[in-house]
């Protein structure tokens, strides 16, 4: 993992580090995927709307671990019945989703540990363990009431394997790895599975081009796995964006000078920030929605840093000076801002009616509607 957080280094800087100091792979996606700044291979995944992903995570058990699009923003918040999760620097905490009887799940060490990517499925919490700074990390799980955690992969720093991004489907967890040469010139990549009890590992799909990388992937509700891959030996650069069937086969490009490594789907469209140039530092990010079946491309909103998608409106930050939260319409119309204040809001995951958040100075929530803001965690500042 090492090799590979070098080369993406600026783009694993957006959700990896920022969340809190926290949080890990960018984007996403999916399975089936101071008041400042918010079962088994047969379970069917084919559907036309992301809402349907949302109905089933809403579910007093869920079947799928977290939306789509929380897990393209760090998957640092899940929701089962009434009871939200949520991953923070000192921790791992439950609570009722009106804010109430919260409870304290794991003890972080917010300087080395993190934890994020959380899928709830049934009686337990699937997420990724990070320890310092990335040196060592872990697929792990524990039942809903913080007991029994268990180890179900060791990801290695020494061969570049990188599962910091996983997916629970029924009885599936969805993850990918990468393994480069010794000097970087080749990788071996693929979209990975393995059972829920960390056995049965498959592989689903086999980058075939070695001198390219996958660097991150989303399982969609379409019965697609929307994946980007990267030049080899080159640091900030855009990705290109592809899709390969949830069997392995089939895999098309859709897109070039890709931003996150993920996408979101939903309705039919497919989301994603691209950038204006192939050098990420020297380009304009923007928010587009692409249609699969001619791969054509729609201007959605100018100059994004991060979304996050739910019930026919976009939630986005801007890469612009103001930097606050705002909302619009799937088609780009309705836009309203949700945020006053400039503190860089990031990493935006969403449950029932609520947006949570990260800044600079803490950690929040607020109402889709933008009222009743409330701070999770504050975060002092160093130095």
């Amino acid at each position: 993992m090492a090799k590979l957080d070098e080369k993406k280094k600026s783009k694993h800087n957006n959700l990896k580090v920022r969340t809190i100091v926290l949080c890990g792979v960018i984007f996403i996606g999916a399975v089936m995927l101071s008041s400042s700044c918010d079962s088994n291979s047969n379970v069917n995944i084919s559907t036309t709307s992301s809402s349907n992903i949302t109905e089933s995570v809403s579910a007093q058990v869920n079947t799928v671990g977290n939306t789509p699009a929380n897990l393209a923003n760090g998957g640092w918040v899940a929701v089962q019945g009434d009871w939200v999760y949520y991953a923070v620097s000192s921790g791992l905490y439950k609570e009722k989703i009106d804010g109430g009887s919260k409870q304290k799940l794991l003890s972080l060490d917010s300087k080395r540990e993190s934890v994020y990517s959380l899928n709830v499925v049934g009686d337990w919490i699937y997420y990724f363990h990070s320890v310092g700074q990335g040196t060592s990390a872990s697929v792990k799980k524990m039942k809903i009431d913080g007991t029994n955690i268990q180890k179900l992969m060791f990801v290695s720093t020494s061969d570049c394997s990188d599962s910091s991004y996983i997916a629970v489907v029924g009885d599936w967890i969805y993850y990918y790895v990468c393994k480069f040469n010794k000097d970087n010139s080749k990788a071996v990549s693929s979209l990975e599975k393995m059972k829920i009890d960390g056995t049965g590992q498959i592989t689903v799909f086999q980058n075939p081009d070695q001198t390219s990388y996958i660097g991150g992937f989303s399982l969609g509700d379409d019965g697609w796995i929307y994946y980007v891959t990267y030049p080899c030996l080159s640091v900030d650069v855009a990705g290109t964006l592809y899709r390969v069937k949830i069997d392995g086969s089939g895999s098309m490009k859709l897109a070039d000078n890709c931003y996150y490594e993920f996408a979101v789907v939903d309705n039919g469209w497919i989301y994603g920030i691209f950038t204006d140039k192939n050098d990420i530092a020297l380009s304009v990010k923007n928010l587009y929605r692409i249609n699969p079946s001619d791969a054509g491309k729609e201007l959605i909103i100018k100059e994004v840093e991060g979304f996050n998608i739910a019930d026919g409106w976009i939630y986005y930050t801007g890469n612009t000076v103001s930097n606050t939260i705002e909302k619009i319409t799937v088609d780009g119309e309705n836009g309203q801002k949700l945020t006053d204040t400039e503190m860089y809001p990031d990493s935006i995951n969403i449950v029932e009616n609520w947006l949570y958040y990260m800044c600079r100075d803490g950690v929040y929530r607020i109402r889709l509607d933008g009222t009743s803001l409330a701070i999770l965690e504050s975060i002092m500042p160093s130095g």
